[in-house]
């Protein structure tokens, strides 16, 4: 019983901290295995996820500010790139969080049956 309880303690921790960035491939099947074990609010890992975006695009937008337009346009560049993808994460925490109670209610896909065990012998060809 102690290890899942410490089982259980890595995953509410795990769960707790946010991803970084190109999180609808980590974040959404995270959330449902979340869900799935009832070990984390999915609506509270949204939240965390958004601060993160948010802190990471304060530090940007920061970092932005003091790139010279007339000497370092390919630094400008690339810092508006990397703000535009952490805005479009934002929205499409939006739009997750706005259908979180549909997908809840859709039930979980279910692993592809395959055989188990060895294959079986190829018969034997005949003697010649």
């Amino acid at each position: 019983m102690p290890s899942q309880l410490a089982g259980q303690s890595t995953l509410q921790e795990w769960f707790s901290e946010g991803r970084d960035r190109s999180i609808s491939a980590i974040f959404l099947p995270e959330a449902d295995a979340g869900a799935g074990f009832g070990a984390v609010d999915p609506y509270g890992l949204i939240n965390t996820q958004r601060t993160l975006l948010y802190r990471e695009l304060h530090a940007l937008t920061k970092q932005r500010s003091r790139v010279d337009p007339k000497r370092q346009m390919a630094r400008l560049l690339l810092l508006d790139k990397a703000a535009m993808q952490l805005e479009a994460d934002l929205r499409w925490l939006e739009m997750t969080e706005l259908h979180l109670d549909e997908i809840r209610r859709q039930p979980l896909p279910e692993p592809e049956a395959r055989p188990r065990g060895r294959p079986r012998r190829a018969k034997s060809l005949e003697s010649w």
